[in-house]
């Protein structure tokens, strides 16, 4: 059956969690410190600030203003 060949599941590589997936810069603890979103999901508070609606960008949950309490990563401490 050729047709049905499989491919592996690749798992993310660590290092993309470094980085906001919105604007691909790097999360630094005072001008990008990453912001976990109540769905989930984590953006640097530069994006987070500069969104046109409160939803998140990639599956547009809304965001409430307790979302908005930034969560640091012990990482970049």
């Amino acid at each position: 059956m050729e047709g049905n060949i499989r491919m592996p599941i690749q798992a993310p590589n660590w290092t993309e969690y470094l980085s906001c997936p919105v604007c691909c810069h790097e999360f630094a603890a005072n001008l990008r410190p990453p912001i976990s979103l109540g769905c989930g999901h984590t953006i640097c508070r530069t994006c987070l600030a500069t969104l046109h609606r409160k939803q998140c960008p990639f599956d547009q949950t809304a965001t409430t203003l307790q979302t908005y309490m930034p969560r640091l990563c012990r990482a970049l401490n």
